[in-house]
């Protein structure tokens, strides 16, 4: 599974990944959103990493 800060959102939305039949939405939600271009507020794009 992608990151949560990778698609500007916080981590404590990993949460919701531990509730019954909520966390598999929850999963496949966070999946399926794609990364953000560029930076976001928790820092710069990781070295190596193309979009």
């Amino acid at each position: 599974m992608r990151r949560l800060h990778d698609v500007g959102l916080t981590g404590w939305l990993a949460i919701l990944c531990f509730l019954p039949y909520v966390g598999l939405l929850a999963i496949v939600v966070f999946g399926l959103i794609p990364s953000q271009v560029g930076d976001n507020k928790y820092g710069p794009v990781p070295a190596g990493v193309r979009f």
